[in-house]
């Protein structure tokens, strides 16, 4: 691959490994349905835990729409990529999701004569999950550092580019998942997915920028933090099918 342009740019080869996932107004016409059927005919029954599940199907819904957004640091040879602002980070949608559900359920357990205990033990395990859910939101979802040889993964994993395993794989329906495997000989063997919605780098983005980097590594060209940053920007490109390339110039020399 020629790695720059007339400009002085260089060139980065990203590929579209894997096809987009539902779009913002697929997931609304999916959910919407869904958890209008499983409030309004439970509730004319009292059969508040389906009400429940359909109020927490809705609540999420905002949240998948809007999507990640991407927020770089360009630190040397380096670049941080910082996790997601709070109504933003997955985790802990579904935290405050819990909670309220569980609040939800905690109110029909309190104005039940006598108080109804299903109700109220559900409520109390609804809330127990969300809090959980919010330390495990907040333990686990700290700065992604790309650089040209390594990979930190909050809040204690280091892959190497060109040593590790790197694979994305899609279920039907769903986000891709870049996945990064330790295959480093002597060393305990960790895996780590790298969901788009924790930090915004679209999976066919990082994975080929992954691979761009293996190239570069083997030709020993050395680049920065700046040009990683502007690789991890790159949005997918949607006009290309699956398996198609294009080469992206950059605007860092």
């Amino acid at each position: 691959m020629d790695d720059s342009s007339g400009g002085g740019g260089r060139s980065f080869r990203w590929t579209r490994h894997r096809s987009s996932a539902l779009t913002g107004r697929a997931i609304v016409l999916l959910t919407v349905p869904v958890a209008v059927f499983l409030m309004v005919m439970p509730a004319l029954d009292g059969a508040w835990y389906v009400v429940t599940l359909g109020l927490f199907v809705l609540m999420i819904t905002p949240q998948m729409v809007m999507g990640p957004t991407l927020r770089t640091v360009p630190d040397g040879d380096r670049v941080r990529v910082l996790p997601q602002p709070f109504f933003r980070n997955p985790r802990a949608w579904i935290a405050v999701n819990l909670v309220v559900c569980g609040a939800f359920l905690l109110f029909w357990a309190l104005i039940s004569d006598p108080v109804d205990r299903g109700y109220l033990y559900g409520a109390t395990a609804f809330i127990a999950v969300g809090a959980l859910t919010a330390v495990f939101a907040v333990r686990w979802q700290g700065e992604l550092v790309i650089g040209q040889k390594r990979i930190d993964v909050a809040p204690k994993m280091t892959f190497s580019v060109d040593d590790d395993e790197v694979v994305i794989r899609q279920l039907p329906r769903t986000e891709a998942v870049v996945t990064l495997k330790h295959r480093t000989p002597g060393e305990k063997r960790a895996t780590n997915e790298m969901n788009y919605r924790l930090w915004g780098i679209h999976p066919n983005t990082l994975m080929s920028l992954i691979e761009q980097l293996r190239q570069w590594n083997s030709q020993g060209i050395e680049v920065d933090g700046r040009t990683i940053a502007e690789m991890a920007a790159v949005p997918d490109q949607t006009s290309l099918q699956q398996g198609e390339s294009v080469e992206i110039v950059l605007d860092v020399a």
